[in-house]
């Protein structure tokens, strides 16, 4: 996670590589449905996995195995 800039940045790395990222802006109040949409492509993920990453529905583990699939 890093704050810093304009942009909030999630970077998901597996050891060294990055393998995962997504952001949005500081200015951004909530969080609706066309942005949750954008974020879960840039991450490699469909809407309904991403939502329920955010919701702390999977783990780690389960998420780098989906981004691997894909």
């Amino acid at each position: 996670l890093d704050k810093s800039g304009d942009h909030v940045r999630f970077l998901i790395y597996d050891g060294q590589t990055l393998v995962s990222r997504t952001y949005y802006s500081h200015g951004t109040r909530e969080i609706g449905d066309r942005l949750m949409s954008a974020m879960a492509r840039q991450m490699g993920l469909s809407n309904r996995f991403w939502i329920e990453l955010c919701r702390c529905d999977h783990d780690r583990a389960a998420f780098l195995a989906t981004v691997r699939r894909s």
